[in-house]
């Protein structure tokens, strides 16, 4: 988009305390003796466009207004394709506002106006007076350096750099995440398999406690076949105190037998069973 700043008017703006020029079209150069104001006239330029204090050879953008005055602006005229636009800039203490055609206007409103007519402070190079002839003394490296920072190229490398460091950090996280990951994965895998093996065993373990149940059944008929076989229909009286023994003896070892058993059975059943909620918990807390 063609655009060009036809007239610029300054008032108390650093040196300045009122100052208007036409600007014709064409190559304008601006020449005066030492201490004239020419770079305040570029600055003054750069200002309205939007550039910052720091480019302007300014600490706060109070520096920037003329001594005794409390406030200064600057004011363009733009041609542009759609016509004239009237653009001004003014400072207040260590703040700025923008007016479009005597509207103020938002600073973000401004600046995306100037950025469609390709008026980007940081689109132009401003090369002040004696740096002409450092430029000319700098070593080839010096100067391609200096040509990257004026053209962008170093603040694109350096934003480059910076993402490329992200990305390397970004990425030795996802290794560590990854590792961690995985180690998760086989210890929940391995108590999935520890929690399936104990479901079997407590089912092995069950059939097995039901065999032993019958197992002690059978045997304790069999105590009690035995009981009945040693007392006789009618025994002789000299024989009954051998047989009451006898049978208290059969009556005790059976007693003794069925404790046993179900002590054995109910403490089995009580490790498995820790056991196999013990490996469920850990597996919820990983999944």
């Amino acid at each position: 988009m063609s655009v060009r700043i036809s007239s610029i008017s300054l008032r108390n703006f650093k040196s300045f305390r009122s100052l208007s020029l036409e600007l014709p079209r064409g190559l304008v150069g601006i020449t005066g003796p030492n201490g004239s104001g020419k770079s305040n006239l570029i600055e003054a330029i750069a200002f309205v466009i939007g550039a910052r204090s720091r480019s302007l050879r300014a600490r706060r953008l109070r520096t920037l207004i003329r001594r005794g005055a409390s406030s200064c602006s600057v004011s363009a005229t733009l041609e542009t394709p759609s016509g004239r636009v009237r653009l001004e800039r003014r400072i207040y203490g260590d703040s700025s506002q923008f007016y479009l055609n005597g509207r103020q206007v938002r600073a973000s409103e401004a600046e995306l106006l100037l950025s469609d007519l390709g008026l980007r402070p940081e689109a132009y190079v401003y090369v002040s007076q004696g740096e002409v002839t450092a430029v000319a003394e700098m070593t080839p490296r010096e100067r391609g350096l200096l040509l990257a920072e004026v053209s962008g190229v170093a603040e694109f490398e350096e934003r480059a750099e910076a993402a490329r460091a992200e990305l390397d950090l970004v990425e030795r996280r996802l290794e560590v995440a990854g590792a961690v990951l995985e180690e998760r994965r086989r210890e929940v895998e391995r108590l999935r398999r520890l929690a399936e093996v104990a479901e079997v065993r407590e089912r092995l373990e069950g059939r097995l406690l039901s065999l032993r149940k019958a197992s002690l059944l059978l045997r304790r008929e069999g105590l009690m076949r035995r009981l009945e076989s040693v007392v006789p229909p009618e025994p002789p009286p000299a024989d009954l105190e051998s047989l009451d023994a006898e049978i208290e003896e059969l009556e005790s070892e059976v007693r003794r037998i069925e404790t046993d058993e179900r002590f054995k059975l109910v403490r089995e059943a009580l490790r498995l069973s820790g056991e196999l909620r013990v490996a469920r918990e850990r597996l919820a807390r990983l999944e």
